[in-house]
This record gives structure tokens, sequence and C-alpha cells, in this order.
């Protein structure tokens, strides 16, 4: 992509419209998702868990969901902890709606559904879940309907759609300090990033991954200006 493509630094031309498919995909594979296997691998176990015929079929079931916590948790962990490598299995397959399910938060049950936004926070009220882990569950759960979100991939989506972003009230202060994660930002994010992908023909894990790259490979300084760190953005998507 040219440099007149991305517009240098010139942030009237900063938009979401740099992201096209090539670009998506260039920066998306330079991504190691040495990882996620162990990840996806879990929430399958989990929702075969949950039409489990066993005698055992509670204690399975309990089991799974720890496995799945723990793995996403560690999947976000700055190094992540090598687990044994987990085999999929292709001929799994599902029964049963997967649109939601009942777990124990908080001292009590509660419904976490695919499609209720409130549901959702349900994930934080575990112990040492913060946001980028339970979107993480979530994906993982429910994959192209979900994607995961961190400071990192918000920092760049929110930095090449500053006015819609400051519109959505999702600006915390004019400098970019490595946006802090939160569920009002995620609901603005998972919606921006599905339809993205699907306006470039992709998945919605690669819209999320080159997002994540192209931050990972900005200059910028933790409380530098936004205009600073768009300009960074450009300089990156242009080169």
């Amino acid at each position: 992509m040219s440099a007149s493509h991305a517009g240098g630094a010139d942030l009237c031309q900063l938009a979401w419209d740099l992201l096209d498919r090539p670009t998506v995909m260039r920066f998306s594979g330079r991504s190691s998702w040495v990882h996620w296997p162990n990840v996806s691998w879990t929430a399958k176990r989990f929702w075969e868990a949950q039409w489990s015929s066993s005698t055992d079929g509670a204690l399975t079931r309990q089991v799974a969901w720890h496995h799945l916590v723990m793995t996403a948790g560690n999947f976000k962990r700055q190094a992540p902890i090598s687990l044994p490598e987990l085999h999929d299995d292709p001929g799994a397959h599902f029964d049963g709606d997967r649109g939601s399910f009942r777990l124990e938060v908080g001292g009590g049950l509660a419904t976490l559904a695919r499609d209720d936004p409130a549901s959702w926070e349900h994930l934080t009220s575990i112990d040492g879940v913060g946001v980028a882990t339970a979107t993480t569950i979530l994906s993982a759960l429910w994959p192209g309907f979900h994607v995961i979100v961190d400071r990192r991939d918000i920092g760049a989506a929110i930095g090449l759609a500053y006015e819609e972003a400051a519109h959505e009230g999702l600006l915390r202060s004019a400098g970019y300090k490595g946006e802090v994660v939160s569920w009002k930002r995620y609901r603005w994010f998972r919606r921006k990033v599905v339809a993205w992908a699907a306006a470039i023909a992709v998945e919605a894990v690669p819209v999320e991954r080159a997002l994540y790259e192209i931050d990972l490979a900005t200059r910028t300084a933790r409380g530098a200006s936004w205009d600073v760190y768009r300009r960074e953005l450009g300089r990156v998507v242009s080169t």
C-alpha cells in the first residue's frame, strides 16, 4: 500500500477504509496463534459436556468450564504458560441450543447468553477475569460473533475511527495511554470488527489481529496525544 493511500500524516484520511482486505491479511499474518488451539479445544469440550449423559455429568460440566476459564486466562497472559498440546476432534458435533447457558457467579446462578450484552458482564465477576480474558472466553464459545479485545486492538480501532469513537463517548482523555478495555468499548469494538469483516469478506479474527499488530508496530509512547498516535498509525499502515 502506498503512502498516498494511507494519507501519511493526514489525519483527515485516517479511517477504517484503510483496512482493506490485503492490508488486514498482511498485518494479521504476523500474529502467532500457537496457544489459541488450546482455548478452542476447551470451548468445544465445554459444549460437549453440556449434553453429557454420563452419571457424573454435573462434574464433567464443572471441570470443562474450569478448564475453559483457566485456558483463556493463560492465553491472555503477557507470557503464556505452555500447556500440553491438545488435539482437536474434527468429528465432534453438538446438539441442543448453544445460545446460552447458566453458570455460578457471586454465589448465585446467572445466564450467559451470546446475544445479551448485559449477561457478558457476569464473566468479570469471576475472580481474576478482566474484560480481555472474558472476551477470550466469549470468542472461544461463539467464534465469529464475539472477538477478543485488549488495549492494543482497541487503541488502533479507536485511532482509526476517532470521530466516531469520540461521538460514542469512548475516549478516556485527550492522550493515548494504551486504552483500558471496558465493556462499553467492547460492545462498540465487536460490532465494528464483525461488520467490517463482513464488508471486506474476511473472518472477524484477522481484522482483530490486524488491529493488534498495527498498534504493536507503532512507536508512540504511552501518554502521547491522540493526534501523535494517529499519525503513527498512518505511518504503520502505509509502509
